[in-house]
């Protein structure tokens, strides 16, 4: 078992802490389960991994890794099910965006040019023009030549 450290805000987990177990921290563990009482504080890498924990009387005890293992890694599950929700989300608003946006091209009236204004939304419509052709992509710019950098995409 190992004591709570004397500094304050030592041994208490952070959210989402780095996941690795860090040698200070492995060889504190081992010590542990051979039930020898190691020195100095509870490297903080144990407590992120759910390693250890606090028992009423302060002191810590080490828990089986799979036993770690599955709570730390369900919430580390649960928030990547979230990004992928929030992934799929933008996928589908971009999906209706762009079936609108074709839309509109095809209700144009004989007219298939349209203005672009801002120098950031002529260079992101350059770049998915550039990235999209196949054989040849010809552009005019009021007012001559475009710097090289914005040129290619």
């Amino acid at each position: 078992m190992c004591r709570e450290p004397d500094t304050i805000g030592a041994g208490t987990t952070t959210e989402g802490g780095g996941g690795e177990i860090c040698p200070d921290g492995l060889q504190y563990y081992a010590q542990s389960l051979r039930g020898r009482a190691p020195s100095g504080p509870c490297p903080p890498c144990l407590l992120d991994l759910g390693l250890v924990r606090r028992l009423p009387d302060g002191s810590f005890v080490p828990v089986p890794p799979r036993l770690a293992a599955g709570e730390h890694v369900d919430r580390l599950e649960r928030a990547i099910e979230e990004k992928r929700n929030a992934l799929q989300a933008v996928r589908s608003s971009i999906s209706r965006a762009q079936e609108v946006y074709l839309d509109s091209y095809a209700r144009t009236d004989a007219h298939p040019v349209r203005a672009l204004y801002g120098a950031g939304t002529i260079a992101a419509a350059l770049s998915a023009a550039v990235h999209a052709c196949r054989d040849e992509l010809l552009t005019a710019q009021p007012g001559g030549a475009r710097p090289q950098d914005l040129s290619t995409g």
